[in-house]
């Protein structure tokens, strides 16, 4: 088969003797295969985009594999959304998350924009919250007056991460899903 003048695939051909495409490798932008490169087994597996809005903007709360979750599939958002925060806080709670003070008070009973959510059972875990404050934060971190008053504070963002070596490169491609 010919191909085009600057086509950058290259053709294989697998035990069968059929041709076959090896297509350019680009990052994938769409929530269609989100989370599908865990699920490269040969199996099938059932998954489902949930639509949640919040101050009318969307986002997806992507279960990409609904079986696999209680043996630690992920579930995880591709856009960041504003949540409540005593629900995230009940969230942490249940799954024996605990927060060092003053974190909970910042978390507070407000809604709270969250800008990456990816949660499994017992691997990798990525949250991160932005919490609007402005003053005191800096003082109440570290004990020392002198730096919070050394900046204006803007806001700030909270976030929670538990991942195994092994298993950062899956947390880095999920933080380049939602960027991009």
């Amino acid at each position: 088969m010919a191909k085009a003048e600057g086509d950058k695939t290259k053709e294989t051909t697998d035990k069968g003797n059929q041709p076959q495409t090896d297509l350019p490798q680009t990052a994938t932008t769409s929530d269609v295969l989100s989370g599908a490169e865990q699920l490269l087994d040969g199996e099938n597996h059932y998954g489902i985009a949930i639509l949640v809005a919040s101050d009318g903007v969307p986002s997806t709360l992507m279960i990409p594999d609904v079986g696999g979750v209680k043996d630690g599939k992920p579930v995880f958002i591709t856009k960041p959304i504003r949540i409540n925060g005593e629900n995230l806080k009940a969230f942490l709670k249940n799954k024996d998350v605990t927060l060092p003070p003053p974190l909970p008070d910042l978390i507070g009973n407000t809604q709270i924009s969250c800008e990456a959510f990816y949660w499994t059972k017992a691997g990798p875990m990525l949250m991160m919250f932005a919490v609007t404050f402005k003053e005191g934060l800096i003082k109440t971190l570290t004990g020392d007056d002198d730096l919070e008053k050394l900046f204006t504070i803007q806001g700030a963002a909270v976030r929670i991460i538990r991942c195994p070596k092994s298993s950062f490169d899956v947390l880095k491609q999920y933080a380049a899903g939602l960027t991009a």
